[in-house]
């Protein structure tokens, strides 16, 4: 039996699982996501209180359960051994694989715009970005976002 294991819970990961379980119905599947499982193009939607927070997932644990994946979230991977076929985790647990997909997508960046780094300055990367943004705009004019 294959173990697959896939790194980033964004739509390209669970796009990836959903693939895999067509092809594979009795291999396991390993998600590693260092946040739950949410689309980020849906938080400005979130953040102008147009959808709850509980729309912006992609996948629950109903989700995941139908699908046979087990989940790791809030855990990061910090060592790939290709040779071993191993993963370690944050925590130090070792996760072995007979394929790896990293989907973990880019990340922000913070360009060096004068007053970028602004107390009421922020990026829209994360739902903790998006929380953040909120928080700082309670009581205040709209906040830029980068």
């Amino acid at each position: 039996m294959s173990h697959h294991v896939v790194v980033g819970g964004r739509p390209a990961g669970i796009n990836a699982i959903e693939t895999i379980r067509q092809f594979d119905t009795s291999g396991a599947i390993t998600l590693i996501s260092d946040e739950r499982a949410y689309a980020r193009m849906a938080l400005p939607y979130f953040l102008a209180k147009e959808i709850p927070e509980g729309q912006l997932d992609i996948g629950n644990d109903a989700y995941f359960d139908r699908l046979r994946v087990t989940r790791r979230i809030g855990a990061r991977v910090t060592r790939v051994d290709g040779t071993a076929r191993t993963i370690q985790l944050d925590d130090g647990e070792t996760v072995g694989f007979d394929d790896l997909l990293i989907a973990t997508g880019s990340s922000p960046t913070h360009p060096p715009i004068p007053g970028a780094d602004g107390k009421h300055v922020h990026n829209l990367w994360t739902l903790a970005d998006a929380l953040a943004v909120m928080e700082s705009g309670k009581g205040k004019r709209p906040s830029a976002v980068l």
